[in-house]
């Protein structure tokens, strides 16, 4: 089984152990030791749902393979998943690496985002058309017009929030959503 997202994955595994594959990005990889000096890999794999981290020890068959991976790389991760203590635990771990026609799905985020990100954009051209003064509408339609294609796949952040592709448009439309909210109640603004 290939989960949807890291979301259904968490959503499976709540309810006891689950095989199945996730698509990811790795987004953080820290080298760490334990109180007792012994090595460890951190990996922090994400798609636009979410995140999951794990674990590789220096003795682990996998620990090989993580070692390889890079910040950015694309991979598909298949395991025995279950919801542990300290979060998601993986077992019998194989990961190889996206074709380019599974990593295009990855980046664009599935039918769902893809509308939630369209309406995203189009509730900015709206408010972009609703402004009043003639310089901020002038200055923001020749932005969305030359920028459009980079501004739609940018992400807002490298971590933290709105950090994958489209973000910007998400986190962008949400601030102006709530900006043009707050316009009636301080009429003096531009």
């Amino acid at each position: 089984m290939t989960f949807d997202s890291i979301t259904q994955l968490n959503a499976e595994a709540a309810t006891g152990m689950v095989q199945g594959t996730i698509l990811a990005q790795v987004a953080r990889k820290t080298e760490k030791t334990t109180k007792t000096g012994k090595p460890y890999l951190e990996i922090q794999f994400s798609d636009v749902a979410g995140t999951v981290t794990l674990k590789a020890w220096d003795n682990a068959p996998h620990h090989p393979a993580f070692r390889a991976l890079n910040e950015g790389d694309t991979t598909a991760l298949t395991a025995r998943w279950q919801l542990g203590e300290y979060g998601m635990d993986a077992a019998d771990i194989d990961l190889r690496p996206l074709s380019p026609e599974e990593e295009e799905a990855l980046l664009a985020g599935g039918a769902e985002m893809c509308q939630r990100q369209q309406a995203d954009w189009q509730a900015i051209v709206e408010l972009v058309g609703s402004m009043a003064d003639p310089r901020l509408a002038a200055l923001s339609h020749s932005f969305l017009e030359t920028f459009e294609a980079r501004f739609r796949r940018a992400a807002a952040a490298r971590g933290y929030h709105h950090a994958r592709r489209g973000g910007l448009v998400e986190h962008t439309a949400g601030v102006m959503r709530t900006a043009a909210a707050l316009c009636p109640a301080y009429p003096q603004l531009n």
